[in-house]
């Protein structure tokens, strides 16, 4: 039976695990993978959160894991799985491309832990008895570990670490795993559909050069909605003539040149309508200018105390 991944590290020191993201927004050629994975530009960030996308391993292991120097490598039914999966996808009509979950599920998975850098030990810790043992190993067996990770991830994790950068035991490595023939597929540009809709800078990546003159700088502007029924159209004209009746004189009024004071006169004898004015712009009524009440009217002045 396959021990946990967290229960293996490459030091004796083994304390609480650590989740480790493996699919991520700087993730190298995720546009290529989506395209062959069967999804639409922009849908892999859906899984970046799920249980799935996460490696539960120790600290040190996870350093080891991010610094290139160890990988974990599914079976190879599962790296042969992927393989053909993704040729076929590169393959079909844009349309007909079927989607890896339709493929492979989120189900637990053996992997090996692989070493990809000369020196690096390995250490299984013992669940019930907390004892630690070294791994006692050949060139070509490493331990079997249970992986609760999707296996199309840990797969394209393991590429990522034996082919950037491609050094020269990596390669030695390389060539004695089928994970190399993953990447071909990753090199490719995809199709026009698959950035159709798409603009300049979208997601924060880089869009092929030959096809950024046929696609916007920036995102498109939202356009209004509007409303198709009759009786919300009549209650906007209904409000539109109010308020122009309140802002503007009529134009019968400016062609008899009327005057301004008895048109603000009219305005505030108006029957105030909060639909169109609201309650910060309520017209009070008041008397017109010219009145013998408004001209004759004297402010008291202040007595001094």
């Amino acid at each position: 039976m396959a021990t946990s991944l967290e229960n293996v590290n490459v030091s004796r020191a083994f304390t609480e695990p650590l989740d480790v993201p493996i699919m991520h927004s700087r993730t190298l050629s995720i546009d290529a993978l989506e395209f062959v994975w069967g999804l639409n530009r922009g849908d892999m960030s859906l899984y970046f959160n799920v249980p799935g996308n996460f490696l539960r391993v120790q600290p040190e292991l996870k350093e080891a894991i991010l610094t290139r120097n160890v990988a974990l490598v599914p079976p190879n039914h599962i790296i042969d799985e992927l393989y053909e999966f993704q040729e076929q996808n590169a393959k079909l009509p844009f349309a007909k491309r079927r989607a890896f979950i339709e493929v492979s599920s989120f189900k637990p998975c053996e992997c090996r832990v692989v070493p990809l850098k000369p020196g690096v030990s390995l250490y299984t810790l013992n669940p019930t008895t907390r004892k630690v043992t070294p791994f006692r190993g050949t060139r070509t067996s490493y331990p079997s570990v249970s992986c609760s990770a999707h296996p199309f991830f840990v797969i394209t994790y393991a590429c990522y670490a034996l082919v950037n950068p491609l050094k020269t035991v990596r390669r030695k490595l390389a060539l004695g795993l089928p994970l190399i023939q993953c990447i071909g597929p990753w090199h490719m540009a995809p199709p026009f559909e698959f950035y159709r809709g798409a603009y300049i800078g979208q997601f924060g990546r880089r869009i092929p050069y030959k096809y950024r003159p046929l696609l916007p700088a920036s995102p498109p502007v939202p356009e209004l909605v509007h409303s198709s029924s009759s009786s919300s159209s009549s209650s906007l004209d209904s409000r539109s003539s109010k308020r122009s009746r309140l802002s503007t004189p009529s134009q019968s009024d400016s062609e008899a040149g009327v005057d301004i004071a008895k048109w603000v006169s009219h305005c505030a004898t108006e029957v105030f309508d909060p639909d169109v004015a609201g309650p910060a712009l309520q017209v009070v009524p008041c008397k017109p200018l010219d009145s013998p009440e408004v001209v004759g009217r004297r402010i008291p002045k202040r007595k001094r105390t």
